[in-house]
């Protein structure tokens, strides 16, 4: 709220002192108008701010059902003005006309071409992926379209309020982690790239045997929606198995239905395992790791194996719900207050500028005792 506070205390201050400077030029009604208004504005922009600093991204999983296209009317249309009729815009205050402007009195539309044609993937989870939606040429088909397949596996970002994102001083942030681990670990998990595809399988100075990241997204297309999971492995060669809590601080346990399989490896089998998430799955964490550890990395199948049986046996998400209390304590972002800070005072300055030189209300004399030489811009004679 301290935030907020700083950010009010601008339009009060500087409106304060330019209505004090101007005085004979800017009147309390004035003052009050740019005021309430500065108000309003500081109060939604942090509101919208702190809500924005909120939110996250997670993926749901499943499969393309469908590919569509069809045609629709051209995309590429205009108005364009026939005729054009003048008018008086300003009078002088003999009644006279000072300025004239003109509008348009009869339009017709304009297309470039009859027909464009759109292509779109359905998929299972519910969304519908435009690939083109306005092109003119019918056999220029979209290589992503051409490449796609029923029955693909897909993932679509979907974004949701993290309310653990409100609150840095929660108990639900970890302070003790190793810094040079964090310095390892991406910023986050994978993001989707060419409309649908996302990497399931992460590896940090290792490799894995082809077959772990296509057989990961097989898996997570079979059972992402049914269990409102996102299952990710992520390898490293890191023999410590702390290496998972540099993880789940720096990733602060990823999005809420994310289950990352953070993994050590010699070079042929897992030498330990830990389980990152956000939901209370303590028997989960337990099998993960025992029935996991000690596992070649040649063997992609029967370690899917393994983490699809885990998984659809024991998991069940916590909803983000049980953290909503953490939203009181939400801010804007440092970034987003700077932007806010800057655009509060230039808003300001602007607005004194435009009561000094408009007399918005009609007002010969000035309120605050002086006198001034009303310019009413919605008057029809305004040097009265």
């Amino acid at each position: 709220m301290l935030s907020l506070l700083g950010l009010v205390l601008i339009p009060l201050v500087l409106g304060g002192l330019g209505a004090l400077i101007f005085k004979n030029r800017i009147t309390v009604k004035e003052f009050l108008l740019l005021e309430a208004i500065a108000l309003v504005l500081c109060v939604g922009g942090w509101g919208i701010a702190r809500y924005g600093a909120m939110q996250d991204t997670e993926h749901w999983n499943g499969r393309v059902s469908a590919k569509t296209h069809g045609s629709q009317k051209c995309c590429h249309c205009r108005m364009v003005c026939d005729r054009y009729e003048e008018y008086c815009s300003s009078h002088r205050k003999d009644g006279s006309c000072s300025s004239h402007s003109r509008r348009c009195v009869s339009e017709h539309e304009v297309c470039d071409h009859f027909r464009d044609y759109w292509w779109s993937l359905e998929l299972d989870m519910g969304d519908t992926l435009e690939v083109d939606r306005c092109e003119p040429h019918e056999n220029d088909v979209p290589a992503i379209w051409t490449r796609a397949y029923v029955g693909e596996p897909a993932t679509k970002e979907h974004s949701y309020t993290n309310y653990l994102r409100a609150d840095p001083d929660s108990l639900m942030h970890r302070s003790i982690v190793k810094p040079e681990y964090v310095a390892r670990i991406p910023n986050g998990i994978p993001p989707v790239t060419g409309m649908y595809h996302s990497a399931k399988v992460i590896t940090e100075g290792c490799s894995l045997p082809a077959g772990w990241d296509e057989q990961m997204r097989e898996l997570n297309a079979d059972i992402s929606g049914p269990f409102q999971v996102d299952v990710m492995l992520y390898v490293t060669n890191v023999q410590d198995p702390s290496y998972a809590d540099s993880v789940e601080a720096k990733w602060l346990y990823g999005p809420k239905n994310a289950l990352t399989i953070v993994a050590g490896t010699d070079g042929t089998k897992f030498t330990w395992v830990r389980v990152v998430t956000l939901s209370r799955v303590e028997e989960l964490k337990v099998l993960m790791r025992d029935k996991l550890t000690g596992m070649s990395v040649d063997d992609p199948t029967g370690g899917i194996k393994v983490i699809r049986q885990v998984v659809t046996g024991k998991f069940k998400r916590t909803p983000m719900k049980e953290w909503e209390y953490l939203a009181s304590a939400a801010s804007p972002s440092d970034g987003w207050l700077t932007f806010l800070y800057i655009l509060m005072t230039v808003l300001t300055l602007v607005g004194l500028y435009v009561m000094h030189e408009n007399d918005i209300f009609g007002e010969e004399g000035g309120s605050w005792g002086g006198l001034r030489r009303s310019r009413n811009p919605w008057n029809r004679d305004p040097w009265a």
